[in-house]
């Protein structure tokens, strides 16, 4: 039998795309985070969310949080989970208890995003917003930037700066598990914080003004953090998914420790 030319034109195509989407749903690291939202079906990546969870669960005291880096071999294992996609539990991976390992894989996560957390187009009004000694007038700026944030942006940098500044984990009441507030054991304060973080989730499109920028992000980084319950909503960013058994057990935790 003569093979169709359109038939196979056609069935190429559709094996192409095919292919192309297969691609974009496994590959995590490297794909847009607002297209990594949608395929997940969550307002936040989970990889976000499930590594702020252990962190807040098993890091808080961990001296250089943030700023060690985690093992090789356990880095891997991390990510591999997550890229294979479903539930990680960190306890069944080679390595379990490298807390770093943990922080490693979300700052790698950040920094591959293509545009990052702190997108490219609000760059330079990020670093204009830090400028200047009035701070009720920053935290204005800072707002009016926010606030054109794409959704998912704006909530999982929400997430994030709660989880290093202050957490709110009820309508009722703040529990304070902050990075920085337990910096006298942690010694991970704001400013620390901020240099880890600032080339990881703010940078220019071309990469040309990260050293003469560094200062600058530094400091927008750390009115992030410092001002976190001031610049974004009262309330926690939704998971999606039903945490209430958790957040019950994280809190008795920390209860005990603090």
């Amino acid at each position: 039998m003569v093979p169709c030319p359109k038939a196979d034109k056609a069935r190429s195509l559709k094996d192409l795309e095919t292919t192309s989407v297969a691609s974009e749903t496994a590959t995590l690291f490297g794909n847009d985070l607002t297209r990594q939202a949608e395929i997940e079906g969550r307002p936040i990546p989970y990889i976000i969310t499930r590594c702020v969870e252990e962190v807040e669960s098993q890091g808080m005291d961990y001296e250089g949080i943030y700023r060690k880096s985690g093992g090789a071999s356990s880095l891997r294992a991390i990510i591999d989970a997550f890229e294979a996609g479903g539930e990680v539990n960190f306890d069944n991976l080679v390595g379990s208890g490298d807390i770093c390992a943990v922080t490693s894989a979300l700052k790698q996560y950040l920094r591959t995003l293509p545009d990052p957390l702190l997108p490219y187009a609000s760059y330079d009004r990020f670093l204009q917003a830090s400028t200047g000694n009035d701070t009720h007038l920053r935290k204005a700026k800072f707002k009016g930037v926010l606030d054109t944030l794409p959704k998912v942006n704006y909530d999982s940098l929400s997430l994030l700066c709660q989880h290093l500044s202050r957490y709110r984990l009820t309508d009722q009441f703040f529990l304070n598990i902050r990075i920085v507030a337990r910096s006298d054991v942690n010694l991970m304060s704001a400013q620390n914080l901020s240099v880890v973080f600032s080339p990881t989730i703010m940078r220019d499109k071309d990469g040309t003004r990260q050293l003469t920028d560094m200062q600058a992000t530094g400091a927008c980084v750390k009115f992030l953090i410092e001002h976190a319950n001031a610049l974004f909503s009262m309330r926690k960013p939704s998971l999606s998914i039903d945490r209430s058994v958790e957040v019950g057990a994280l809190s008795a935790r920390i209860r005990d420790r603090i």
